[in-house]
Formats: structure tokens, sequence, C-alpha cells
């Protein structure tokens, strides 16, 4: 789990203060576990399915992106 969260999370990070780490840890980890954490759902039978593809989750660059994008609007306003 640290590799994962070091190489998503932490790398080539810059950060201004302890505070600031603790919140990109936190919302990797809340984006870590709502995305990748969940119950898995057989549905295989053996035999061919015509179940549609699930939509992808986004990637935890786009996630964060979006985060920072989302705070920068909101300290603007």
């Amino acid at each position: 789990i640290f590799g994962i969260v070091n190489r998503r999370a932490v790398r080539h990070g810059s950060f201004a203060s302890i505070d600031e780490l603790r919140s990109r840890l936190e919302t990797f980890i809340d984006y870590f576990n709502g995305t990748f954490a969940s119950p898995f759902q057989w549905t295989y039978t053996g035999r061919p399915t015509d179940a549609k593809p699930a939509k992808q989750p986004k990637t935890w660059r786009q996630f964060w992106q979006d985060e920072k994008n989302r705070q920068t609007i909101a300290v603007a306003a």
C-alpha cells in the first residue's frame, strides 16, 4: 500500500505544509476506497454474456486535478 500511495499521491509533489500533505493523502485514500475497494460481483456463468462494459472510473491524476481545481475555485470565490 505504501508503494501505491507513494507513486500515485506523493511522488513529484510539492507541499507547503504538513496539513497540505495530510489533505492530499486523505483525498487519495477516499478516492482509492471509493474506486478500488468495493466488493466484486461475479456474473460469469460459463457462457458468453450480453453485459455491457462498466464505466471506467477516473484515474487518480484526473480525480486529483478536479479536486485541485475545485479547491482553487472555492478559494477564489
